[in-house]
């Protein structure tokens, strides 16, 4: 089996009782710290030029953006919530980049979309953060991937 082929495997197979509980309580913590920064940037100057841009993105209103409550397309409020997340670098750093600003607002948006609970969210979180911890490698970051 090649690895992308395993990869994928382990990811379509990992459930939430697979993850031990320390696992669970830290991406909690992280998608909660997330939440915090990604509302805190939304007050500021730039996060408000960034919200008029999502916004004249348009698109078809599917999901919100925290915590505006403008509805748009899934890609836009990943964006949106994604680029608010990273705004005042208060983010989390260490295991691959900013890990909490590329994986929560993504499964923030795709979460509401498909209705999924908020254990789905910290599954999808954990695996998503192993996945990028494996594949990140300081060649890749000093090659400019972030």
């Amino acid at each position: 089996m090649g690895a992308t082929k395993a990869i994928a495997q382990w990811i379509t197979n990992t459930n939430l009782s697979d993850i031990p509980p320390e696992a669970k309580k830290t991406a909690e913590i992280g998608c909660f710290d997330c939440l915090g920064v990604l509302i805190a940037a939304s007050v500021q100057p730039h996060g408000k030029i960034f919200l008029r841009y999502i916004e004249d993105l348009g698109g078809k209103p599917e999901v919100a953006i925290v915590p505006t409550g403008f509805r748009t397309a899934v890609s836009n409020a990943a964006l949106g919530m994604g680029t608010l997340s990273h705004a005042l670098d208060y983010d989390d750093s260490g295991a691959f980049a900013h890990a909490s600003t590329v994986l929560f607002p993504a499964l923030l948006a795709l979460g509401e979309k498909i209705a999924a609970s908020g254990q789905d969210l910290i599954e999808a979180y954990v695996v998503g953060l192993e996945v990028g911890v494996r594949l990140a490698s300081p060649y890749k970051q000093s090659r400019g991937f972030h």
